[in-house]
Protein backbone atom coordinates (compact mmCIF):
# COMPACT_ATOMS: atom_id res chain seq x y z
CA UNK A 1 0.00 0.00 0.00
CA UNK A 2 1.30 3.49 -0.90
CA UNK A 3 1.78 5.91 1.98
CA UNK A 4 0.43 9.42 1.46
CA UNK A 5 0.06 12.74 3.22
CA UNK A 6 -3.13 14.81 3.08
CA UNK A 7 -2.94 18.59 3.24
CA UNK A 8 -5.88 20.86 4.04
CA UNK A 9 -7.58 18.44 6.43
CA UNK A 10 -10.90 20.18 6.96
CA UNK A 11 -12.37 17.73 9.47
CA UNK A 12 -11.15 19.55 12.59
CA UNK A 13 -13.98 22.07 12.62
CA UNK A 14 -16.57 19.27 12.76
CA UNK A 15 -18.67 20.85 10.00
CA UNK A 16 -20.80 18.11 8.42
CA UNK A 17 -19.66 18.76 4.85
CA UNK A 18 -15.99 19.04 5.80
CA UNK A 19 -16.11 15.83 7.82
CA UNK A 20 -17.90 14.12 4.92
CA UNK A 21 -15.19 15.25 2.48
CA UNK A 22 -12.37 13.95 4.64
CA UNK A 23 -14.16 10.69 5.44
CA UNK A 24 -14.86 10.09 1.76
CA UNK A 25 -11.33 11.10 0.75
CA UNK A 26 -9.73 8.66 3.19
CA UNK A 27 -12.15 5.91 2.11
CA UNK A 28 -11.32 6.46 -1.56
CA UNK A 29 -7.59 6.56 -0.87
CA UNK A 30 -7.76 3.26 1.00
CA UNK A 31 -9.86 1.69 -1.76
CA UNK A 32 -7.15 2.74 -4.22
CA UNK A 33 -4.23 1.26 -2.28
CA UNK A 34 -3.16 4.51 -0.58
CA UNK A 35 -2.97 4.89 3.17
CA UNK A 36 -2.85 8.35 4.75
CA UNK A 37 0.00 8.61 7.28
CA UNK A 38 0.14 12.37 7.78
CA UNK A 39 -2.52 15.08 7.88
CA UNK A 40 -1.94 18.85 7.76
CA UNK A 41 -4.86 20.92 9.10
CA UNK A 42 -6.82 23.55 7.21
CA UNK A 43 -5.93 27.11 8.12
CA UNK A 44 -2.34 26.40 9.18
CA UNK A 45 0.14 27.73 6.63
CA UNK A 46 2.51 24.86 5.93
CA UNK A 47 5.19 27.16 4.50
CA UNK A 48 6.40 28.30 7.93
CA UNK A 49 6.75 24.63 8.98
CA UNK A 50 8.76 23.29 6.03
CA UNK A 51 11.50 21.67 8.11
CA UNK A 52 8.99 19.80 10.27
CA UNK A 53 6.94 18.78 7.24
CA UNK A 54 9.95 17.45 5.32
CA UNK A 55 10.69 15.12 8.25
CA UNK A 56 7.10 13.86 8.37
CA UNK A 57 6.97 13.27 4.62
CA UNK A 58 10.17 11.24 4.48
CA UNK A 59 9.24 7.74 3.39
CA UNK A 60 5.86 8.74 2.01
CA UNK A 61 5.02 8.12 -1.63
CA UNK A 62 2.78 11.06 -2.54
CA UNK A 63 0.97 14.15 -1.29
CA UNK A 64 -2.77 14.73 -1.69
CA UNK A 65 -4.05 18.29 -1.44
CA UNK A 66 -7.72 18.60 -0.55
CA UNK A 67 -8.90 21.59 -2.55
CA UNK A 68 -12.19 21.69 -0.66
CA UNK A 69 -13.65 25.11 -0.64
CA UNK A 70 -12.93 27.42 -3.48
CA UNK A 71 -9.29 28.17 -4.17
CA UNK A 72 -9.73 31.74 -5.32
CA UNK A 73 -8.07 35.13 -5.36
CA UNK A 74 -4.62 33.71 -4.69
CA UNK A 75 -3.04 37.17 -4.81
CA UNK A 76 -5.00 38.37 -1.77
CA UNK A 77 -5.81 35.07 0.00
CA UNK A 78 -2.86 33.51 1.79
CA UNK A 79 -4.59 30.13 2.21
CA UNK A 80 -5.23 29.84 -1.51
CA UNK A 81 -1.65 30.79 -2.34
CA UNK A 82 -0.22 28.28 0.13
CA UNK A 83 -2.29 25.42 -1.30
CA UNK A 84 -1.23 26.30 -4.84
CA UNK A 85 2.44 26.28 -3.79
CA UNK A 86 2.30 22.67 -2.61
CA UNK A 87 2.64 21.23 -6.13
CA UNK A 88 5.87 23.10 -6.76
CA UNK A 89 7.23 22.26 -3.28
CA UNK A 90 6.55 18.56 -3.79
CA UNK A 91 8.00 18.50 -7.29
CA UNK A 92 11.16 20.52 -6.70
CA UNK A 93 12.01 20.07 -3.02
CA UNK A 94 10.57 16.67 -2.11
CA UNK A 95 10.70 14.90 -5.49
CA UNK A 96 7.29 13.41 -4.75
CA UNK A 97 4.09 13.45 -6.79
CA UNK A 98 1.39 15.83 -5.63
CA UNK A 99 -2.30 15.66 -6.51
CA UNK A 100 -4.90 18.40 -6.10
CA UNK A 101 -8.35 16.88 -5.52
CA UNK A 102 -11.88 18.14 -4.92
CA UNK A 103 -10.99 21.65 -6.05
CA UNK A 104 -13.00 24.57 -7.33
CA UNK A 105 -10.85 27.32 -8.83
CA UNK A 106 -11.77 30.95 -9.36
CA UNK A 107 -9.89 34.18 -10.11
CA UNK A 108 -6.45 32.58 -10.22
CA UNK A 109 -3.49 34.81 -11.12
CA UNK A 110 -0.94 33.99 -13.81
CA UNK A 111 1.49 32.98 -11.06
CA UNK A 112 -1.22 30.74 -9.59
CA UNK A 113 -1.72 29.12 -13.00
CA UNK A 114 2.01 28.46 -13.17
CA UNK A 115 1.83 26.84 -9.73
CA UNK A 116 -1.16 24.73 -10.76
CA UNK A 117 0.89 23.34 -13.64
CA UNK A 118 3.29 21.82 -11.08
CA UNK A 119 0.70 19.35 -9.75
CA UNK A 120 0.96 15.85 -11.19
CA UNK A 121 -2.82 15.62 -11.55
CA UNK A 122 -5.72 17.89 -10.75
CA UNK A 123 -9.28 16.77 -10.03
CA UNK A 124 -11.90 19.53 -10.01
CA UNK A 125 -15.55 19.33 -9.04
CA UNK A 126 -17.12 21.79 -11.48
CA UNK A 127 -17.14 22.53 -15.19
CA UNK A 128 -16.00 26.17 -14.81
CA UNK A 129 -12.76 25.04 -13.13
CA UNK A 130 -12.33 22.32 -15.73
CA UNK A 131 -12.78 24.80 -18.59
CA UNK A 132 -10.47 27.34 -16.96
CA UNK A 133 -7.65 24.80 -16.64
CA UNK A 134 -8.12 23.59 -20.19
CA UNK A 135 -7.81 27.14 -21.53
CA UNK A 136 -4.47 27.28 -19.70
CA UNK A 137 -3.39 23.91 -21.24
CA UNK A 138 -3.46 22.18 -17.84
CA UNK A 139 -4.89 18.69 -17.85
CA UNK A 140 -7.67 18.02 -15.38
CA UNK A 141 -10.40 15.55 -14.56
CA UNK A 142 -13.86 16.54 -13.33
CA UNK A 143 -15.20 14.36 -10.52
CA UNK A 144 -17.89 14.34 -7.84
CA UNK A 145 -17.70 16.82 -5.00
CA UNK A 146 -16.32 14.57 -2.27
CA UNK A 147 -18.93 15.79 0.22
CA UNK A 148 -21.53 14.06 -1.96
CA UNK A 149 -19.61 10.93 -2.82
CA UNK A 150 -21.05 8.78 -0.04
CA UNK A 151 -24.57 9.83 -1.00
CA UNK A 152 -24.43 9.37 -4.75
CA UNK A 153 -21.17 7.60 -5.47
CA UNK A 154 -22.58 4.17 -4.59
CA UNK A 155 -25.13 4.46 -7.37
CA UNK A 156 -22.56 4.88 -10.14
Amino acid sequence: MKKVAVFNDTSGGRHFGCVAVMTNLVTLLLQNNMEPHFFWPVGVDWRSHKEEIVKHLDGLDAIIVNGEGTIHNDITRTRAASLLELGQFCRHELNKPCFLVNATLHNISDEGVSLLSQFDRIFVRDSNSENFLRTKAISTTRTFDLSLFGLIGKNY
